[in-house]
């Protein structure tokens, strides 16, 4: 019996890879890409870099999309953080990196397909909550970094056997 086929994980390392890889400006934003686009571990933010790139696992809604295929959104939360330094300094590099993120899963083709990730036939990145302070003080006044929580909806068709 061949061995089970993670679904899942093929779509986050596709995702990871993407960012580490292909994001614009990456080089501005990643000097150890490994410590700071990874999977479900934000105690990364100790390491002292200024930007992450984090996932996590969420809901993957199926259905039916006829006899032999169901139809997958692999939803996957993904928390972007950029460290604070000054007000106007780190907003406008916040908005920045947020935004090279946008476009790489939303207009360029390369995160629209997923890098062409086996079974991906669409890829939409949203968001609807705004940009947060996260940190120990976590006020206006004194923050550690800003952050906002994305969505990432993967839908895929995956064959029955």
């Amino acid at each position: 019996m061949a061995e089970p086929i993670d679904y899942f994980g093929e779509i986050e390392d596709a995702v990871i890879a993407l960012v580490k890889n292909h994001l614009d400006h990456k080089d501005t934003y990643f000097d150890a890409p490994d410590e700071q686009v990874v999977k479900s571990d934000d105690d990364k933010l100790n390491e002292g870099h200024d930007y992450f790139f984090f996932t996590f696992p969420s809901a993957f809604p199926t259905v039916s999309a006829g006899t032999d295929v169901v139809e997958t959104i692999w939803m996957i939360r993904i928390e972007i953080f950029t460290r604070f330094s000054t007000p106007e300094s780190t907003w406008a590099n916040f908005k920045a990196f947020r935004s090279d993120i946008f476009n790489l899963f939303n207009v360029r083709n390369i995160g629209r397909n997923l890098n062409r990730t086996p079974r991906v036939v669409s890829v939409l990145l949203s968001s609807e909550g705004e940009p947060i302070f996260y940190g120990e003080e976590s006020t206006p006044s004194d923050p550690v970094f800003y952050s906002q929580a994305m969505q990432l909806s993967v839908s895929t068709h995956i064959n029955r056997t």
